[in-house]
């Protein structure tokens, strides 16, 4: 059983949470390792780093990705990490208030004060500290194994395939940088690409060629996260999903066929009424009706009564 130190100051601290105490109990955990090794000491920032994907913690904390985001975000806030981006790498990420002295002192250092019994024991202690440092190590260079053998692998893709960067970067992200699987969907894509090429005579074109076809880099990275979107979790159906999906891409992308959209289609209706209200279906109902006689005579003997007075003002203004 493994275990791992919690700093009392973290515990009272009541502007952390516990998810970034126990993040940040991990960090200073694995930073213990670093320390040993000139592979982890950046020269720039002067210090030490750890590698921890985001993904390996919310492993180990049982949360989500997007958890563990909020949580190194938190901590970047306060102080208690700063992170230094990699060009299609995991993040290096420091630990400015680290008590590096202290843990040290508190691992090797035996109590004063501590009974015969406590430092008997403490041999056993530092065993168990060395036993995780070993433990520590491994994961450590496990992480940087891999990440060499990811970027040593996408310079061999983008160097032979010339394969755009994102598009490279999108498959790694679907698989999880899993090299092995990232190249399984390569050879899909190429293989359904060099169809849709010798299909229609452009197997040699420059239209079908990574490098000069400008349709096959930021475009074939967004079509490619659309596809990963709804991709079945079966090999065989993605597979067959991806080939599809890709056929019908690189058809646009040659200029060969306008890559098909899914439209709203409305459910048909059996029910043929009419349903306009009753003025709309016969215009006739919008024409007024004629006047009656009795409508006429009143509107005649107002407007004689107002000519009547038009004439008896124009004489009063006369005298």
């Amino acid at each position: 059983m493994q275990f791992i130190m919690v700093d009392i100051d973290l515990i009272k601290n009541k502007n952390i949470s516990n998810d970034e105490i126990i993040a940040y109990s991990l960090l200073c955990d694995r930073m213990k390792s670093s320390r040993t090794s000139q592979n982890f000491f950046d020269v720039k920032m002067s210090d030490y780093y750890v590698i921890y994907t985001l993904e390996e913690m919310a492993e180990s904390l049982k949360v989500s990705i997007r958890k563990v985001s909020q949580i190194f975000a938190g901590l970047v806030k306060k102080g208690f990490l700063t992170k230094k981006k990699q060009f299609s790498r995991a993040d290096k990420l420091f630990l400015p208030k680290m008590k590096s002295a202290n843990q040290q002192n508190l691992q090797s250092k035996p109590a004063e004060s501590a009974s015969p019994k406590m430092q008997n024991m403490q041999p056993n202690q530092s065993q168990v500290n060395q036993k995780n440092q070993s433990e520590i190590d491994t994961v450590n260079t496990k992480q940087l194994k891999k990440s060499k053998i990811i970027e040593k692998w996408k310079n061999a893709v983008s160097g032979k395939l010339k394969l755009n960067q994102l598009v490279i970067d999108q498959i790694l992200k679907f698989t999880n940088q899993d090299v092995k699987k990232a190249h399984r969907l390569i050879g899909i894509i190429i293989n359904a690409k060099t169809n849709v090429a010798k299909n229609n005579g452009l197997l040699n074109s420059p239209i079908s060629r990574f490098e000069s076809n400008v349709n096959l880099g930021a475009k074939l990275a967004t079509k490619l996260n659309h596809v990963f979107s709804y991709i079945p979790a079966k090999l065989e159906a993605q597979a067959k999903y991806l080939t599809c999906a890709m056929k019908k891409f690189f058809l646009e992308a040659f200029g060969l066929k306008k890559d098909e959209l899914v439209q709203p289609v409305a459910k048909s209706s059996n029910d043929n009424r009419d349903l306009r209200p009753s003025w709309m279906k016969n215009p006739d109902e919008l024409k007024p009706e004629p006047f009656s006689k009795e409508e006429v005579t009143a509107v005649e003997k107002k407007l004689a009564k107002i000519r009547s007075k038009r004439k008896n003002n124009k004489v009063n203004n006369l005298v």
